[in-house]
């Protein structure tokens, strides 16, 4: 006699649900939960998931039949995202950089006349709050956000990001001014918050405010 095929329910730690699945009771279990969390979403392949079931984190190598799921009603798995491929660089084009093991270290290419980018290895957490440490060098730089399909070299010196609809960059240097852009509109940085001083020199811009999160809003 065939197993019965459970019914899960994947929720983010919050409590939201996902997805809803039959899962095979002779798979691995936590094949089987990726392939239904995949089902139907844009997700990036290499975002990394861990799977709870009742507390307890569901090992690589048990099957589904193993997990003590009900026969009947609905059995609910938290789905547990690792962040950490969305802080490390992985990305870049060939013979325009290198990228160290760890994914710690991007080095740009040494070709004249010609910007080099680098992306990370997943998409960003949802809700995620980034603070960077940024140093230019060079007459220019600008760090951002992108799609997967963002472009990461370009034969001249430019602002390579923001400059399409996949990616949105802060940018600073040459006139010494930081500034927003996206598809190839620029928008001016002012603080919205009294009594925070930006200021920008060498290719670099700081904001002064205590160690506190502070709100950047652009204008026309």
């Amino acid at each position: 006699m065939s197993a019965t095929c459970p019914t899960i329910e994947l929720r983010t730690i919050a409590g939201d649900v996902i997805a809803r699945a039959e899962l095979d009771p002779d798979a691995v279990a936590v094949v089987a939960l990726k392939k239904a969390l995949a089902a139907g979403r844009d997700e990036d392949d290499e975002m990394l998931h861990n799977f709870l079931y009742d507390g307890a984190l569901i090992s690589e190598s048990v099957l589904v039949r193993d997990l003590g799921f009900p026969t009947t009603g609905m059995a609910e798995i938290c789905v547990v995202v690792d962040s950490r491929p969305s802080f490390q660089w992985k990305h870049c084009t060939l013979g325009q950089g290198t990228i160290s093991e760890d994914g710690a270290i991007y080095h740009r290419g040494g070709t004249a006349g010609a910007t080099n980018g680098v992306r990370a290895g997943a998409p960003l957490p949802r809700g995620a709050r980034c603070h960077l440490t940024f140093k230019s060098v060079g007459s220019h730089a600008c760090f951002g956000v992108g799609t997967k399909m963002v472009q990461l070299s370009e034969n001249k010196y430019c602002f390579l990001y923001g400059q399409d609809e996949e990616s949105w960059a802060v940018a600073f240097g040459f006139d010494k001014r930081l500034q927003a852009y996206h598809a190839k509109q620029k928008y001016e940085i002012q603080t919205r918050t009294t009594g925070l001083p930006l200021a920008a020199h060498d290719g670099r811009a700081q904001i002064a405010n205590g160690g506190r999160d502070c709100l950047l809003a652009t204008s026309n």
